[in-house]
């Protein structure tokens, strides 16, 4: 009689199932709906003003339409990290699953643009939605050349690193394999031409010197560090678990838990993220984080707490999630499908 089968370990650490992907996702704003809640002394958060520059409701604030708009090159670029990550370090899935689901998250992201361009006019108005979308605004407040983009830079810069480590880290927690693979860098050159790209367009003659307020201003730093947070619960979570999820036997290429041809380049990109989120976060304590955060009169002793700011940012990015989301999936699925119709005219 065989004896009981036990769960997939590795030291005697059993492995954690898939599904706390998305519950991690649900839990992020579960609570933090009940820490604003709790600060707030409110139930109903809906339309009470919870966003850190004291202007938007709960949701005005989630469905923060001309913001996310200005946002679209920032996760495009991530998307086309995350991807590239994907396709360099994990094993492929099945095609034939892909097929249907590709074309479900294109349309899925031209009516997220289409709905979110609607709504931003006829709520946040004109003004609003072209100052966000041609990077000109930066804040609820502040208005600047470079917009969100150049507020973003430094997050967007440590993702080439912090995105194939937190890949890698989830899939053996998770208990998948990794493999490794040439075909992610396609990518990863394609987002590092959109990240040159936007920063020329948004920047002209001042490329240069943004660059360096980018790199040395200690609110952009605190920003950076409040993204990295927002990108690994909230952004991540869900399509991991899909291009984790299924899936056939990857075709010619190693699964064992960690490849060695991985492991190098894995090093490099933790030391870069060691020292890039350290270096972001003593530049962002040094001046304060109370100080650089904004003060809306609903802060309790005139200052927002770290956890606050998280809170309140995690909502309002959730538009940003879904379509960073959607474009990951329809991007693989399109990879996907490619690949698997010249597997079968082979």
């Amino acid at each position: 009689m065989a004896g009981p089968t036990s769960k997939p370990s590795v030291l005697g650490i059993s492995f954690v199932p898939l599904v706390w992907l998305p519950v991690l996702t649900f839990l992020t704003y579960l609570l933090s709906y009940l820490y604003l809640a709790a600060y707030h002394g409110r139930a109903n958060l809906l339309n009470v003003i919870i966003h850190a520059g004291g202007t938007y409701t709960l949701l005005e604030t989630t469905f923060y339409a001309s913001h996310f708009l200005g946002h679209v090159p920032v996760h495009t670029v991530a998307a086309l990290v995350f991807l590239g990550a994907c396709y360099s370090l994990l094993s492929p899935g099945e095609t034939v699953l892909w097929e249907r689901r590709s074309a479900a998250m294109g349309t899925g992201i031209l009516a997220l643009l289409g709905l979110s361009f609607v709504g931003a006019l006829v709520h946040f108005g004109y003004d609003d939605t072209v100052s966000f979308i041609l990077q000109r605004k930066q804040t609820v407040t502040l208005h600047v050349r470079g917009g969100s983009w150049n507020l973003h830079m430094p997050s967007t810069m440590l993702l080439f690193a912090w995105v194939p480590v937190y890949v890698v880290a989830v899939s053996l927690i998770c208990g998948r394999g990794t493999a490794w693979s040439t075909r992610g860098l396609a990518h990863y050159l394609a987002a590092v031409l959109l990240f040159i790209g936007v920063t020329i367009l948004a920047n002209g003659r001042e490329t240069i010197s943004a660059l360096a307020v980018a790199v040395s201003d200690p609110r952009y730093q605190a920003h950076s560090v409040r993204e990295l947070v927002t990108f690994s619960m909230v952004y991540f979570p869900i399509p991991l678990f899909f291009l984790l999820r299924p899936g056939g036997e990857p075709r010619g290429r190693s699964t064992r838990l960690l490849d060695p041809a991985n492991t190098s380049v894995l090093c490099l990109a933790g030391i870069v993220v060691v020292v890039g989120v350290a270096y972001q976060c003593v530049v962002s304590l040094s001046a304060g984080i109370g100080a650089l955060a904004h003060k809306p009169d609903f802060a309790h002793e005139g200052r927002l707490s770290v956890l606050y700011l998280l809170g309140s940012h995690f909502f309002e990015h959730v538009l940003d999630s879904i379509y960073f989301g959607l474009l990951v999936l329809w991007l693989y699925g399109l990879g996907v499908n490619r690949g698997g119709a010249a597997h079968e005219d082979a």
